[in-house]
Formats: C-alpha cells, structure tokens, sequence
C-alpha cells in the first residue's frame, strides 16, 4: 500500500521507493519489452525477496518480455527463464538456468554461477581399467562421462566441484578436510576448507551435520556431478 507516499515529492522517496514507482510508470504504458538495469540494487533482502516474486508474476500476466541485467547471479537463477552470461562483453553462454548452472560452457560461467563459486583443481587423468582421475589418494570415476575424452589421458586437466556436490564420508573412506571458519546460512552451512592439506576449497553442508568446534571432517567427491575443463582454452571438456 502506498496512500502514506502520495504527497511526496519524487525527491523524497528513498531509492527503493523510486524504483518502484518507475516499474509502475512503465506498466501503465502497456510495453511489449520491459528494460531493467539492476532493478533490485536499492532494496534490503526482504524487499528484494518480495520484488522478485512480484515481477515473475507480472511476467506471467502481462505477457511481455523483461530484460534484466544484473550482477547478481542469484537473481539471474530465480527470474530468468533464459540466461546470458558475459564476460568483457563477450557472450559465453546463453541458456535456461538449469544448463547454465548444470552445463556450464567454460570456467568463466562455471565459477560465476552458484554461491560460493565452484572449487577448481588440477589433476591428471588416467586410464586403468577406466578412466578416472585420482583426488587426494582416491580414486574418482569418470565412467558416468559419455563424452570421448580420451585425447585427454595422462594429460593434466582443471577439475570443477560444486560445494554441494562434496558429501560427508566416514573416517576410513573419505579425504581429510580441515576446516579454516564456517558460515551458518539458516539451513546449510558454507565451510571453508583446506583438504589433505593440499587445496583450498568451499563445502556446503547441512547444518544438521555440523557441531560448533570441528575442526575436520572427511569427505567424498560425488563422481556424478564433476566437471572438466581444458587448462589452456577452459572450454568443459564433457559437454
């Protein structure tokens, strides 16, 4: 509701309130295409939250199409039925949310989409019997890819892991992760890590599983979810 701001001046709105106001001005001319340039920079999360439910809304109903740009990656995820991401100006990939973010084209798009970024390593990949890339002492599978990557054997690559896709293992199975803080985010939380003393990386957890003083925790790469890049273009090697 809005009675309390009509006898204000435009300059008497907060930056919040403007933005709202200019949306409502570009509705009432009835436009095929809406043009909106960080939409949400001005707002506070709940207001946010609630703007971003409003607009997917009248997306729905009033049958045009929105443009967003944003830095948010998040916003990006929510709203967006197609996503162009950029970099330099440069289009390096264009999707729906769900390829972006599960098939990214490169390391570029890989590492922008998905808080935190994704964990990138370098490894080797092998071929016995299988290939497979050994991971801190553990072997982890590369038989789920359908893609020929065998121009890549004996060769070092770039290897990508979400911080979800880490899962908790047991003592004598898992790789030994020791953790540096821990960022309680309601449900989850974000642990930043050091693993076999090796590699820096991020890992979300459920909050459930962890006690406030742990220092380590063991964990496994869930071999179904990695990704691949080439170490010099940083083209997915599996797509």
């Amino acid at each position: 509701m809005i009675e309390d701001l009509l006898n204000r001046k435009p300059d008497k709105l907060s930056g919040g309130q403007m933005q709202r106001v200019a949306i409502g001005k570009a509705i009432v001319r009835e436009p095929k295409l809406f043009l909106m340039d960080e939409p949400f920079a001005n707002l506070d999360v709940v207001l946010r939250n609630q703007m971003r439910h409003e607009l997917k809304e009248l997306h729905k109903n009033l049958n045009a199409t929105f443009i967003f740009v944003t830095h948010d990656q998040m916003e990006a995820l929510s709203l967006g039925t197609r996503i162009v991401v950029m970099d330099k100006a440069v289009v390096q990939q264009i999707g729906t949310p769900k390829e972006v973010f599960n098939k990214p084209k490169n390391k570029f798009v890989a590492g922008f989409i998905g808080t935190p970024s994704m964990n990138f390593i370098e490894v080797f990949i092998s071929n016995d019997k299988g290939l497979f890339i050994d991971f801190c002492g553990k072997r982890v599978s590369l038989d789920y890819i359908k893609t020929d990557i065998s121009r890549y054997v004996d060769k070092k690559v770039i290897l990508g892991v979400r911080p979800e896709d880490f899962i908790l293992s047991d003592t004598d199975k898992g790789i030994r992760a020791s953790i540096i803080t821990a960022e309680l985010i309601g449900s989850e939380v974000i642990l930043s890590v050091k693993i076999s003393d090796l590699y820096d990386a991020y890992i979300k957890i459920n909050a459930d599983n962890y006690k406030e003083g742990m220092e380590d925790i063991f964990i496994e790469v869930n071999t179904n979810k990695v990704h691949l890049f080439d170490v010099e273009s940083e083209e997915n090697i599996i797509l």
